[in-house]
């Protein structure tokens, strides 16, 4: 019995330091700045980087290398199947992809509560407004404008940004909307889970049939 409760309480012991170990990593992880990379483009759709020092870690989406060199493993037979499992996205990826216009405005209002907690690199983007209607159009791009520069305004205003470079217009000829936006940021990583919890909370809560 002796024995049992000595192994018990080292085993005890070496979880315990485990877990202090972690949350003092996690801790000074908080305090410590670091570089967020978030952006939409045709090529990799929406992504985000996180990025301390050198270390760079992507959050969204996975590399496609790794992927692809998944699937050449894969044989012929399981390769013929691929169209039916591609199909299968994850749940976030779901989500995302389900984002409509009011989304994107709400995590911009998110982002403009934190502003004062940030500082900025380049804020580069390219919006080109568009819909299969003139009228959601031309509403559209109002909204869109009505958020953005606001934001923007008070960024460049309290010099927040190292360079902007933001350009956004309708076009009533096409009927998506195209994007191509690369924006850095630097924050305490404290608040940049805040500001990831508040944006993931509301990305769950959309429906896959928006």
């Amino acid at each position: 019995m002796s024995i049992l409760l000595t192994v018990l309480s080292v085993a005890a012991a070496i979880i315990g330091g485990i877990l202090l170990i972690i949350t003092a990593i996690f801790l000074i992880l908080l305090t410590i700045k670091a570089e967020i990379i978030i952006g939409y483009n045709k090529e990799e759709s929406f992504f985000l980087r996180v990025r301390y020092s050198a270390v760079s870690i992507d959050i969204f989406p996975l590399k496609k290398s790794s992927q692809k060199k998944k699937e050449d493993k894969k044989p012929k037979k399981e390769k013929e199947k691929q169209p039916e499992n591609e199909k299968k996205e994850n749940f976030f990826s779901k989500k995302i992809k389900a984002m409509v216009l009011d989304d994107y405005l709400t995590l911009l209002g998110h982002v403009g509560d934190f502003l004062s907690r940030f500082r900025f690199g380049d804020i580069n983007a390219n919006v080109m407004v568009a819909s299969d209607d003139a009228a959601t159009t031309a509403k559209n791009y109002g909204r869109l404008t009505a958020v953005v520069f606001p934001i923007l305004g008070k960024i460049h205003n309290e010099k927040l940004a190292k360079d902007i470079d933001v350009h956004i217009n309708a076009d009533f000829t096409a009927e998506k909307t195209y994007a191509d936006i690369y924006i850095e940021i630097y924050v305490r990583t404290v608040h940049a889970v805040a500001l990831a919890l508040k944006a993931l909370i509301h990305i769950l809560k959309i429906k896959g049939d928006q």
